[in-house]
């Protein structure tokens, strides 16, 4: 309901929730009409990291798989290759006025 009522660069998506598991709601989303739903980067987030995992969220539709616990330079790739790079500012270097 909320991916219908807000526009998002990007979803970060639970694998494992009550109610709905992560894969359940993205195809929901993938089969809401309109390209918003059908492109919005939605990535899984999931403790299951055992071999093959990967494949089977990129084969279902998500854009990308970070594990739990996050590791924030993997949380960081994803975030740098999914939103729009106008969204995304450089690290500030010291003494360098912010942009």
């Amino acid at each position: 309901e909320m991916v219908k009522s807000k526009d998002y660069h990007i979803i970060f998506m639970d694998h494992m929730m009550p109610g709905m598991d992560g894969v359940e709601a993205l195809h929901v989303i993938r089969g809401l009409e309109g390209d918003y739903f059908k492109k919005l980067p939605i990535v899984a987030l999931t403790a299951n990291a055992v071999s093959g995992a990967r494949e089977m969220f990129l084969s279902e539709g998500f854009q990308d798989f970070v594990t739990k616990p996050i590791e924030m330079n993997a949380m960081e790739r994803s975030l740098r290759q999914w939103l729009p790079k106008e969204l995304i500012r450089k690290e500030q270097e010291e003494g360098e006025r912010p942009t």
